[in-house]
């Protein structure tokens, strides 16, 4: 592994009413065939990234295929011995493009993007299910701070790293899912409030601890569905695959990874002029901040909407009276009002406009976002070629500013599918995949409302907007130095001396090896060291803690070799050195025992003892089998001791047993 964090995303499209299990289990054989071609294995996974869009008409539905996918993914990752923290959400809808691999339209299936990082080998999720309205305004806050100490802890636990919490927000990007507007279990309506107030608490929170976030709220994918959010917590020592229907959010930490936000929405001014706003105080979010609007340019807002969308006035007090959601209408969406935080603040903004409600005689205007009495306010319009440009903004941007090893993904409101499905267009996709980074992921998310902190433009809870977050590359030595230090102490690193025309048998061994202790083999063949390298020099810099082994495959290939006898002499004295057990022999024998024989008289006596009295493992047989159980065995001892922090005993195994 290069680099500190990659992405690697695959997805499908899935047939039928219901997720099958099956058909989860392909689209992670997908995702692990474009892992390999990074030359990455399942076990190299930190972090899966679940994206639902997969359609329902029925609750039953929605449990049927959530948990169908946590099926899939528990019995894929139970195939492989290996269990990535999870999270993710029901979406809108995804597309992805990476390598050869690219899909411009998921709109009934899943995507799951795998997250490798260099820095831990699984990274924390945090959960924070609020069962009280009250508390829904903080879940966002709340999962925040939970994020926070679970990456503290795993730093502290898998590095000896003990990280202030600032140092987490500002050398890592959070990615954060929260409950959106629509229905939850019990048939619970969540409000646009909700997630406006998720939003600002959120922003507080982040600007407390300097924390970049990106993400955003769940979708049901038709009006019949929940929304559900996926996240993972670990008991004992298994990781244990969760969805809930309840309003809550997930968060996580990328580590050491920075993304820079580009932030965008596809509006443009219908007339300079700022408009005059009268508000009405009916549910009020807080003083001087409203959610209705009474008047625009002093006419009542039907009267004015009617100038500029798609409906008479007649059609648009009937969407009062039948308490239509206006998003669910295309032809609204192409003109708005946008607004600026206050005043002084030129960056405007458009505010979605969610219902025409009665208040006695009259009919209100209800915006997704609480706008401020002193704010600037504009008429803006949208036309789906704008959704385009906005587009190829983003992808100019990231080809001017980042070279073409970069990631991207953008999380985008789905009111802009809507416009865009309205007109069968789909170019905002399109696009992005035209101008994808030739070597890195790029990753579409559309989601019910976007969230986004740190930036200089963030207003924490977004709408109708395109929410980039830009990935570059970085190179593992670019992670401080402390962190550099407490990864090479501890992690295990198994070097594998051979001799060259052992090399197929050694492989297999390594193979069995990589699954059990991933990232742990280094090779070090006798044509390397005969080029002029010495074992001391080779790995020198590496051994020195109690999670580095020398393992010498010993044949009678190895007798007469004056590199094996120099570089194992030298091996005995950093063992003595270090007090503890380093050197971790296997021979490979299928004459009865002639090699051990002829090490013997080889060998001066000294030398040919510490071989024989921690002899751990024969191969004699030389079957597929047999070399994958004794590597399984040797992979068991070596992570036992790392768990118990053993390090001067003598090997497990008995001296001379070859089933040992």
């Amino acid at each position: 592994m290069d680099s500190i964090c990659k992405l690697v995303p695959y997805g499908e499209n899935l047939a039928g009413e219901v997720v099958e299990t099956s058909q989860v289990i392909r689209v992670l054989q997908g995702l692990e065939a474009s892992l390999d071609k990074e030359a990455l294995a399942w076990s190299d996974v930190s972090l899966l990234l679940v994206l639902d869009s997969k359609q329902a008409s029925s609750d039953k539905q929605q449990h049927g295929s959530s948990e169908s996918i946590k099926a899939g993914i528990e019995q894929f990752c139970s195939e492989r011995d290996w269990y990535p923290p999870l999270i993710g959400s029901s979406v809108f809808g995804t597309f992805f493009r990476h390598a050869d691999q690219s899909q411009a339209e998921i709109s009934d299936g899943v995507l799951f993007i795998a997250c490798t990082s260099a820095v831990l080998e699984k990274i924390p999720v945090a959960c924070e299910i609020t069962r009280h309205p009250a508390d829904r305004r903080f879940a966002g806050q709340r999962a925040l701070e939970q994020a926070i100490k679970l990456f503290r802890a795993q730093m502290q636990d898998s590095l000896g790293v003990d990280i202030p919490p600032r140092t987490v927000t500002e050398s890592s990007i959070g990615l954060i899912f929260t409950t959106g507007s629509g229905h939850i279990e019990a048939k619970e309506f969540i409000d646009f409030k909700d997630c406006y107030a998720v939003g600002q608490e959120l922003l507080k929170a982040a600007a407390d601890n300097d924390a970049h976030l990106f993400g955003g709220c769940a979708t049901n994918r038709t009006p019949a569905q929940l929304q559900c959010l996926y996240y993972s917590e670990d008991i004992g020592a298994r990781t244990h695959y969760r969805c809930t229907f309840q309003h809550a959010a997930v968060l996580t930490f990328l580590p050491y990874t920075r993304a820079q936000a580009h932030l965008r929405h596809p509006y443009r001014h219908l007339r300079r002029e700022r408009l005059d706003i009268e508000f009405h105080d009916r549910d009020q979010y807080a003083d001087g901040r409203y959610f209705y609007v009474r008047r625009i340019d002093g006419r009542a807002p039907v009267d004015f909407l009617a100038d500029y969308w798609e409906y008479s006035v007649e059609e648009l007090r009937q969407m009062a009276d039948d308490h239509t959601p206006i998003p669910s209408e295309p032809g609204a969406h192409l003109v708005t009002i946008a607004s600026s935080l206050n005043r002084f603040d030129e960056n405007a903004w458009p505010n979605v406009p969610i219902w025409l409600d009665r208040e006695g005689d009259e009919i209100l205007l209800r915006l997704v976002r609480a706008e401020a009495d002193d704010g600037n306010y504009y008429l803006m319009e949208l036309k789906p070629e704008y959704l385009a440009d906005n587009a190829s903004d983003l992808m100019a941007s990231m080809k001017t500013n980042f070279s073409e090893d970069v990631s991207l993904v953008a999380f985008l409101c789905e009111s802009r599918k809507y416009v865009l499905d309205s007109k069968g267009s789909n170019a905002e996709a399109d696009r992005m995949l035209a101008a994808a980074p030739e070597h890195g992921a790029l990753v579409g998310v559309y989601i019910n409302g976007e969230y986004s902190t740190g930036a200089p433009t963030s207003i924490g809870y977004h709408n109708y907007s395109q929410i980039g977050a830009i990935v570059p590359r970085r190179p593992i030595g670019s992670l401080p130095e402390e962190v550099v230090k407490a990864r090479r102490a501890s992690a295990i690193e198994i070097f594998l001396c051979h001799a060259s025309r052992d090399k197929s048998t050694v492989r297999e061994f390594a193979d069995t090896l990589e699954q059990h202790l991933p990232g742990s083999v280094r090779w070090i063949d006798e044509q390397q060291l005969l080029i002029g390298d010495t074992l001391r020099t080779t790995i020198r810099a590496a051994i020195g803690s109690e999670n580095q082994y020398v393992v010498p495959f010993l044949s009678d290939r190895s007798v007469g070799s004056t590199w094996v006898k120099r570089e194992l002499r030298w091996a005995f004295k950093e063992e003595r050195a270090q007090q503890r057990t380093l050197v971790l022999p296997v021979v490979l024998d299928d004459t009865g025992g002639e090699v051990l024989s002829a090490l013997r008289a080889a060998w001066n006596r000294p030398l040919f003892e510490q071989i024989e009295g921690r002899l751990q493992l024969q191969i004699n047989d030389f079957t597929e089998d047999e070399i994958a159980s004794k590597a399984r065995r040797l992979a068991d001892d070596i992570a036992k001791r790392r768990a118990n922090g053993k390090r001067s005993e003598a090997p497990r195994f008995s001296t001379l047993d070859p089933m040992a």
